[in-house]
């Protein structure tokens, strides 16, 4: 007996706090999860899937969609998970990836892989500079505006950003250009953060 055809299911990406749908093998993400615009979204994906029309022309027999930079966080952050449920890496390794994918896709979720450059990267500098610590216990946890994250942190993220990309290149997921513009992207010095 055939199965009843289902409808993709509205998923959370918890790293990233963010909506998606898995469909054609590729994960779309929506938006905020939860938020009235990622459900909008949801629904004018499903009426396109439902309706049997093609939700992106192909241009050629064997066109590719290119990747989005929260498609290769996603799959930056299963590697890193299987990593550390082998013990190849301590179990902080993920969290920090964690962090970074949330810097990462905060704002540059659904752009393609290719136009990712270093002034994307710059902009997220910039708004990791002003982001405040989350301070739940110590000398800050009474304060009515915690400090903001330190030049160090800042700079952490902004590499792992970097190592993210290294690996992108490595699986061949990641055109080598693309690192090496992200290269160029100096870090924080003493007294900009």
């Amino acid at each position: 007996m055939p199965r009843p055809h289902r409808q993709p299911g509205y998923l959370h990406h918890k790293p990233s706090n963010q909506a998606y749908v898995r469909l054609g093998g590729h994960c779309r993400y929506l938006g905020e999860y939860g938020s009235p615009d990622s459900h909008r979204r949801y629904a004018a994906l499903m009426a396109d899937h439902l309706s049997g029309e093609p939700i992106e022309p192909s241009s050629g027999r064997d066109a590719i969609r290119p990747l989005t930079v929260a498609e290769l966080a996603e799959r930056h952050l299963e590697h890193e998970l299987a990593r550390s449920k082998r013990g190849l890496v301590d179990r902080q390794t993920y969290h920090a990836a964690r962090y970074v994918v949330q810097a990462l896709i905060a704002d540059h979720a659904s752009m393609p892989l290719a136009r990712f450059g270093p002034r994307a990267l710059k902009a997220i500098q910039r708004r990791l500079v002003a982001t405040p610590c989350k301070v739940s216990a110590g000398r800050h946890a009474g304060d009515a505006e915690p400090p903001t994250l330190s030049r160090a942190e800042v700079n952490r993220r902004v590499n792992g950003i970097r190592r993210l990309f290294r690996w992108g290149v490595s699986e061949e997921l990641v055109p080598e250009p693309v690192l090496a513009s992200l290269e160029a992207v100096s870090g924080l010095r003493v007294g900009e953060a």
